[in-house]
């Protein structure tokens, strides 16, 4: 039996500077110091606290503290329930 493992979420992202480590890199120093490099084009900080996306779709409002996915398609975040990403009801 194949075994398949995916890196999805938010590792590809781990080895991506913080914002401060990118500001770091245009000082006068850095910049004459990194060369013929365009330094420009590296990797950006990414932001991803407080977003919650199920069934691709980004839950607006939704708390990620808080947010469980249920059976059969539906979640839940304590105040909304959800059935493949679009509310159904509110509580």
């Amino acid at each position: 039996e194949k075994q398949f493992t995916f890196i999805c979420g938010t590792k590809p992202y781990d080895g991506y500077p913080t914002e401060e480590a990118y500001r770091a890199r245009f000082t006068p120093i850095t910049i004459v110091s990194h060369g013929e490099k365009d330094f420009y084009y590296d990797h950006m900080p990414v932001y991803t606290g407080g977003n919650v996306y199920f069934n691709g779709d980004k839950i607006k409002g939704a708390s990620p503290e808080r947010f469980r996915i249920l059976r059969d398609g539906y979640a839940e975040d304590g105040r909304n329930t959800y059935y493949l990403g679009r509310k159904v009801s509110r509580r």
